[in-house]
C-alpha cells in the first residue's frame, strides 16, 4: 500500500504542491504580550489556533 503526500493548490505557484506548517514562536509572543500589557494575547491565541499551510515550493501561504 502506498501513501500519498497531501497536496493543496497554491495560488502563487499555480499547481498542486506539498505544504508545511510554521511553528509558533511562543517566546516572541510571550514578550509581546508582556510589553503590550496583554493586548497581544488574542493575536497569540489566533496564531496557535489557526494553522496556515505554507507552500514547500514558493514558501508563501496557500489559500486553502
Amino acid at each position: 500500500m502506498t501513501t500519498q503526500t497531501p497536496t493543496v493548490p497554491c495560488c502563487h505557484c499555480g499547481k498542486p504542491v506539498t505544504y508545511h506548517y510554521d511553528e509558533v514562536n511562543h517566546r516572541q509572543h510571550m514578550w509581546l504580550t508582556i510589553f503590550t500589557l496583554g493586548l497581544w494575547a488574542p493575536m497569540w491565541l489566533f496564531d496557535i489556533v489557526s494553522k496556515i499551510k505554507i507552500c514547500d515550493v514558493c514558501n508563501k501561504p496557500t489559500k486553502e
